[in-house]
């Protein structure tokens, strides 16, 4: 793989405003004519994209400031655009993609009080006007701006409660996209293929905002699929991923994962990010086996959602990295993480009692147990309202134990319940669904093996089918309270198929 400047790009802001709609008058001044975003087959430069976003900024001028739009776009270039053009006079975008049904999305709107929706229909992408007056005019619109202004309303994937909308100033996300860019320096030379869905927060920041903010080239597709489709034409050298793309990769890659990554065009890849779940120790371990830099880091929604970040020179597996620049931590008595910083989100919407419950003198309640070393890295051990108390008294964080199973290549996912005669259960959602349910337990009672007696499954359930879409939360992580009690009752010593809940 190719070797990386870490060259680190400042993050400047404009005018004293430090917002990300800043930085793309920035580039577009400064360096109009280099490569900003992949749109139909080619590189718009910096100048096209200013004048595009203009152009779509203009037919929404009926609209006061601060307005609210729930966007349906689809994962591409036409969502960039659109998200760009909402900023550029202030209004607020409630992104929810386009895989939604549309009671859903209607629901949405309504608990969102928007004022409109768009879709990708709405987003134009004639690159047309005197550039010399767009730049006069977003330089007048963002000396209206305020960095405590809203931005961004992301709902909750509901991993652990009813989603809420999380609410984000503009200062909040220039704050978090230039933090996670100091923990993980970009240049305007480097290219981002952008897979993960920017209606969640992950993508949005650590994608979508360090490229504003670095100035390089995007481009924008989802899952696997879209990565096949576009890597061979943009050879990217930074992706953002979660574990379950991983598992595809080095399966469909098998023994010869180098030439695969070539043929792939990912040949030139030299950042591989990973977040929304732990990855598992050998997935970590045959990809920087290729050279790759796999970055590690930690955050959730509310957070902006970065907290923590591994550097290319501080990586480490099982660790998180440090917290990022300007946010601070602290584990209290009981080891729950808490995130001060000025990423963080003002408010949930119209929820002031779930917002005083995790939002306390400035410091945000995560939910997550974590240990830091003496060196400032932080290691994740699992969710506070997780934990299992076992038969013998002892406690358990079921993410030690399911990232465990989850080294094996056969895993896609794994669940630890503990039934109702408290017993430990091990659900499983295979990554291989034609290998026989024997032989997948045969392999994952050996890695249990290296746990400590009391910790280790005593039935197991392997499905037999993917986890169904209402299973699963918007990150693509099993749903605990709902995928445990479903199919800890199914389980035995192995199961063989995935039985409709009783």
């Amino acid at each position: 793989m190719g070797a990386s400047p870490w060259t680190r790009c400042q993050c400047l802001s404009v005018g004293g405003i430090e917002m990300l709609i800043g930085s793309l008058l920035r580039h577009a001044t400064e360096r109009p004519r280099d490569p900003a975003l992949w749109v139909e087959h080619r590189w718009w430069c910096w100048q096209e994209l200013l004048q595009a976003v203009l152009a779509n900024a203009d037919r929404l001028t009926g609209y006061p400031s601060g307005a609210r739009f729930v966007t349906t776009f689809a994962n591409d270039a036409r969502a960039v655009v659109g998200a760009l053009s909402l900023m550029v006079d202030g209004h607020v975008e409630v992104p929810l993609g386009d895989q939604h049904s549309a009671e859903h999305v209607q629901s949405v709107r309504s608990r969102s009080n928007a004022a409109a929706q768009l879709s990708c229909q709405d987003v134009g992408l004639a690159v047309a006007g005197d550039p010399n007056v767009g730049i006069k005019r977003l330089q007048r619109s963002l000396q209206d701006r305020r960095p405590d202004d809203d931005a961004l309303i992301l709902w909750t994937s509901g991993t652990t409660a009813r989603p809420r909308g999380v609410v984000l100033s503009c200062g909040a996300l220039f704050a978090n996209a230039s933090g996670k860019l100091d923990a993980v320096p970009q240049t305007p030379r480097q290219r981002r293929l952008t897979v993960l869905p920017l209606w969640h927060s992950f993508a949005r920041t650590c994608d979508l905002g360090t490229w504003l903010i670095s100035g390089g080239a995007l481009a924008v597709t989802l899952g696997w699929k879209g990565m096949l489709a576009s890597a061979p034409a943009v050879q990217p050298q930074l992706v953002s991923v979660v574990p379950s793309l991983v598992k595809r990769m080095l399966a469909a890659g098998g023994a010869e994962l180098d030439a695969q990554m070539r043929q792939w065009g990912l040949g030139q890849l030299q950042i591989l990010a990973c977040g929304g779940a732990a990855l598992a120790a050998e997935d970590y371990r045959r990809l920087t086996a290729l050279g790759l830099c796999v970055i590690h880091g930690y955050g959730l929604t509310e957070a902006g959602p970065t907290i923590c970040s591994a550097s290319p020179d501080t990586v480490r597996p099982g660790y998180v990295g440090r917290p990022i620049r300007d946010t601070q931590i602290r584990i209290d008595a009981n080891g729950e993480l808490w995130a001060r910083g000025p990423g963080l989100m003002t408010r949930y919407l119209d929820d002031p009692a779930a917002t005083a419950a995790v939002l306390q003198n400035g410091w945000l309640r995560t939910g997550d147990l974590a240990l830091q070393d003496a060196d400032g890295m932080v290691r994740i051990l699992g969710r506070r309202d997780e934990t299992i108390v076992c038969s013998n008294g002892l406690k358990l964080q079921p993410l030690e134990v399911e990232q465990m199973l989850q080294r094996s290549e056969a895993v896609q996912h794994a669940v630890l319940w503990q039934d109702d005669a408290d017993q430990l259960v091990a659900i499983i959602e295979p990554a291989q669904y034609a290998k026989p349910a024997v032989d997948v337990v045969q392999e994952l009672e050996s890695l249990a093996a290296q746990l400590v007696s009391w910790k280790r499954p005593r039935r197991w359930a392997i499905l037999s089918q993917p986890l169904a879409p209402e299973e699963r939360t918007a990150k693509g992580t099993p749903k605990r309270r709902i995928v445990g009690p479903r199919y800890a009752p199914t389980a035995t010593t192995f199961a063989t198929g995935k039985a409709s809940p009783g």
